[in-house]
């Protein structure tokens, strides 16, 4: 049961079928509003490999419409209201895919009927028009029933459109790049539809292929939630590669940063960069540049990943007009794990 919408417009008034042709203008027409509609019995089915059924039964719908009519020999204006009764609609939506990734989706097997209707209308003649309502109530049901499925085909076809313009290649930050473009027809069964993603990042200034290949996974048989995601090592691996080529993972700090973050730490690295400061900051200022040498590594396994940092650390001084001197400088490999189960239905998969 859908709750009731006010004034929402269903078609334009140069749209529909009967205001078209010689004498149509645009102050001569109607437009038809949705004030109301009840959809109670609805249901969705997968078709496999093909799409999805819609089946609505039973719904009903209050629709009213304003016109204005200019003839040389008539004029007019009113308004009425409709109500309808036993809408019934069933098709199959197909869902595929195009050359650019985008999600495609067309309709197949519509059909669309109203059952019932009442009309009754308002305006200067409207006594005269709703003697008439009755015998009108049949050509009524009979025209609409006939525009049902090619509206209904009409509004697939724009929603096509505004999927067209969906960024399937959206900018992250200054570094990278993600697309997530569909690689494939959507894959649907009796119980699932899967969506298979590009799910790669790259330089924002390289969209060049990764040096590495993705390996095809499927995703285990589980039916305790609505969406399951699966997110393999490829997708961490172009996102380190992608960042380690547009240098993210090289930083340098200056004196007045490793004083503003590093030297309130009296343990560790900060009481070290301390005794250094004493040494060097009182002739010549000195900087701490940390940077990636290999993109890092991550590897997914079952309950637990690891994350491998090959890095270089170097501190140095440099004098104005003069070259940097170096007064540390170590490579090493940051390791680190986490254990533990996945409390959401996202799968980490080797």
């Amino acid at each position: 049961m859908f709750p009731p919408v006010e004034s929402l417009h269903l078609i334009r008034s140069d749209h529909l079928p009967w205001n078209q042709g010689e004498g149509y203008s645009e102050s001569s027409g109607l437009c038809i509003k949705i004030n109301a509609f009840s959809l109670p019995n609805t249901s969705l089915a997968f078709v496999p490999g093909v799409g999805i059924r819609a089946l609505i039964n039973h719904g009903t719908a209050n629709i009213s419409t304003d016109w204005e009519i200019k003839s040389p020999l008539f004029q007019d204006t009113g308004g009425a209201d409709l109500f309808l009764s036993g809408v019934y609609f069933t098709g199959i939506v197909v869902l595929a895919w195009n050359d650019f990734g985008h999600p495609i989706l067309k309709l197949q097997n519509c059909y669309a009927q109203v059952s019932h209707s009442d009309v009754s209308f308002s305006g200067e003649l409207s006594v005269l028009y709703n003697s008439f309502s009755e015998p009108m109530e049949k050509p009524i049901l009979k025209n609409l029933n006939k525009m049902l499925c090619p509206i209904i085909t009409s509004e697939v076809e724009a929603l096509n459109a505004n999927l067209s313009m969906l960024k399937a290649l959206r900018k992250i930050d200054n570094y990278t790049l993600l697309d997530y473009s569909l690689i494939s027809s959507p894959e649907i069964t009796e119980n699932y539809v899967d969506l298979n993603l590009k799910g790669v990042f790259y330089p924002l200034e390289n969209l060049t292929d990764t040096p590495f290949s993705s390996v095809p996974f499927v995703l285990p048989e589980h039916s305790d939630s609505m969406i399951y995601i699966g997110i393999s090592e490829y997708f961490f691996k172009s996102a380190s590669y992608a960042y380690f080529t547009a240098g993210a993972f090289n930083v340098t700090l200056t004196t007045k940063e490793i004083f503003n973050h590093l030297i309130r730490n009296s343990q560790g690295l900060g009481s070290m960069l301390s005794r250094i400061a004493e040494l060097y900051i009182l002739s010549q200022p000195f900087m701490v540049k940390v940077l990636a040498t290999e993109p890092p590594l991550v590897n997914l396994l079952p309950g637990n990943f690891t994350l491998d940092i090959p890095a270089s650390f170097v501190i140095f001084t440099q004098s104005k007009n003069s070259t940097a001197k170096t007064i540390v400088s170590m490579d090493f490999v940051s390791l680190r794990g986490q254990e533990g189960s996945l409390r959401i239905p996202v799968l980490f998969l080797q």
